[in-house]
């Protein structure tokens, strides 16, 4: 039997007990203090931290003590363990993942190549995988190929928290409320990269979003989209991933964000991810 772990910025938290994940929590640092993602802090506590101070708390890679007592139980619990990991270019999880998994026969990495809802399909498709009583290598050489079929975007209503993190410039940040910008982010070769602007409430920017992902994508693999946003009205992603499902899509997992993405992202962004 094949065992599937995660880290925490796929953002699976209560759908990983669910499914049988096991996930490793990324560490969020607020002023001194460490805390781990889905454990002991929450996107309400991130953005409460926020409105109070105006300073975006940092994030750090899941760290090798953590990987080395999972990966170390769970390898003689299960034939093979199989870590899932945030792309390499967007976080030195996977490094960590990597160097620990090293040190046991029969634990393996993939590179998702993305983050968020990209990252967390990939891992949902592990589990689909493991549960068909594929071997890991299989499984393996199977997310491998899966890695380069998913697409994955993301709509933000604000810059801001990106710019405080000092993700993006703040002369961006500023043209982008001057002009009520509300841009798309793509997961393209392991990075988001901004590919498209909106305007208007964000609302009705959801709207348009979701409507070009479905009319731009005909050919989409609809047996799984996952749906992820931060906080917002339930209106918005109620619509949303109705929307999706009017499109044909078979099983919309539909997941909120935890601390790591509110801190990153900000409130009002939503993102899907399917495999085309």
């Amino acid at each position: 039997m094949v065992k599937i772990t995660c880290d925490s910025a796929a953002s699976l938290y209560r759908y990983a007990e669910r499914i049988g994940v096991t996930v490793l929590p990324v560490k969020v640092i607020v002023e001194d203090r460490e805390f781990n993602d889905g454990v002991n802090i929450t996107a309400a506590d991130i953005h409460r931290y926020i409105e109070r101070t105006k300073i975006v708390p940092k994030t750090a890679a899941i760290i090798t003590e953590d990987c080395d007592r999972v990966f170390g139980e769970l390898s003689g619990q299960f034939d093979a363990v199989i870590h899932v990991s945030i792309g390499e270019k967007l976080s030195a999880s996977l490094t960590v993942a990597r160097a620990s998994a090293a040190k046991f026969k029969n634990v393996f990495v993939v590179d998702s190549k993305n983050v968020y809802a990209g990252y967390a399909l990939l891992v949902i498709k592990a589990v689909e995988l493991a549960n068909a009583g594929k071997s890991a290598p299989d499984i393996v050489r199977e997310l491998e190929r899966m890695a380069d079929r998913i697409h994955y975007t993301s709509v933000f209503e604000t810059l801001e928290y990106l710019c405080k993190g000092g993700r993006v410039p703040k002369i961006t940040l500023l043209g982008a409320n001057l002009l009520g910008i509300k841009p798309e982010l793509q997961a393209i070769d392991g990075e988001m990269i901004p590919v498209k602007k909106f305007r208007g409430k964000q609302d009705v920017v959801i709207k348009k979003y979701i409507t070009e992902q479905i009319i731009n994508h005909p050919r989409a693999d609809k047996s799984l989209c996952v749906m992820l946003y931060t906080r917002m009205p339930k209106q918005w992603h109620a619509m949303a991933k109705q929307m999706l499902k009017d499109a044909g899509f078979q099983n919309v997992v539909e997941l909120e964000a935890g601390a790591h993405m509110a801190l990153h992202c900000g409130y009002g962004a939503l993102g899907v991810a399917f495999l085309v």
